[in-house]
Protein backbone atom coordinates (compact mmCIF):
# COMPACT_ATOMS: atom_id res chain seq x y z
CA UNK A 1 0.00 0.00 0.00
CA UNK A 2 1.54 3.43 -0.95
CA UNK A 3 0.68 6.26 1.33
CA UNK A 4 0.54 9.92 0.98
CA UNK A 5 2.80 11.61 -2.13
CA UNK A 6 3.59 8.21 -3.53
CA UNK A 7 0.29 7.19 -4.33
CA UNK A 8 0.82 9.96 -7.24
CA UNK A 9 3.80 8.49 -8.40
CA UNK A 10 3.88 4.76 -7.53
CA UNK A 11 2.35 1.77 -9.16
CA UNK A 12 1.47 -1.59 -7.37
CA UNK A 13 3.77 -3.19 -9.35
CA UNK A 14 5.86 -1.14 -7.43
CA UNK A 15 5.67 -2.74 -3.94
CA UNK A 16 7.69 -5.68 -3.36
CA UNK A 17 5.33 -9.00 -2.55
CA UNK A 18 5.44 -10.84 0.34
CA UNK A 19 8.53 -13.48 -0.57
CA UNK A 20 10.78 -10.38 -1.37
CA UNK A 21 9.79 -8.96 2.25
CA UNK A 22 10.05 -12.19 3.74
CA UNK A 23 14.12 -12.55 1.79
CA UNK A 24 14.73 -9.10 3.08
CA UNK A 25 13.98 -9.67 6.95
CA UNK A 26 15.61 -13.05 7.00
CA UNK A 27 18.76 -11.18 5.23
CA UNK A 28 18.72 -8.48 8.20
CA UNK A 29 18.24 -11.44 10.56
CA UNK A 30 21.24 -13.85 9.29
CA UNK A 31 23.65 -10.75 8.70
CA UNK A 32 22.67 -8.64 12.59
CA UNK A 33 22.46 -11.93 14.17
CA UNK A 34 20.02 -9.87 16.53
CA UNK A 35 16.51 -10.13 15.33
CA UNK A 36 13.70 -12.79 15.22
CA UNK A 37 10.74 -12.92 13.53
CA UNK A 38 7.56 -11.90 15.82
CA UNK A 39 4.88 -11.40 13.45
CA UNK A 40 3.65 -11.19 10.20
CA UNK A 41 1.18 -9.76 8.17
CA UNK A 42 0.41 -11.34 4.54
CA UNK A 43 -2.69 -8.53 3.51
CA UNK A 44 -0.13 -5.37 5.14
CA UNK A 45 3.42 -7.26 3.28
CA UNK A 46 4.76 -6.50 6.91
CA UNK A 47 7.46 -8.63 8.81
CA UNK A 48 7.89 -7.34 12.19
CA UNK A 49 11.33 -7.95 13.74
CA UNK A 50 12.05 -8.08 17.30
CA UNK A 51 15.75 -7.17 18.88
CA UNK A 52 16.70 -10.03 20.73
CA UNK A 53 19.47 -7.93 22.78
CA UNK A 54 16.46 -5.14 23.86
CA UNK A 55 12.99 -7.30 24.36
CA UNK A 56 9.90 -5.40 24.38
CA UNK A 57 6.70 -6.94 25.16
CA UNK A 58 4.85 -6.92 22.07
CA UNK A 59 1.37 -6.29 23.41
CA UNK A 60 0.51 -2.64 24.50
CA UNK A 61 -0.60 -2.79 27.96
CA UNK A 62 -2.45 0.34 27.38
CA UNK A 63 -4.55 -1.03 24.46
CA UNK A 64 -5.32 -4.25 26.13
CA UNK A 65 -8.79 -3.81 27.12
CA UNK A 66 -10.10 -1.18 24.25
CA UNK A 67 -13.15 -3.56 23.07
Amino acid sequence: MHIGRSTNRLERSDMLDMSEVRRFANALIRQSGMYSVMDESEMSRIVVLQNQKRFTDRWISSYANTN
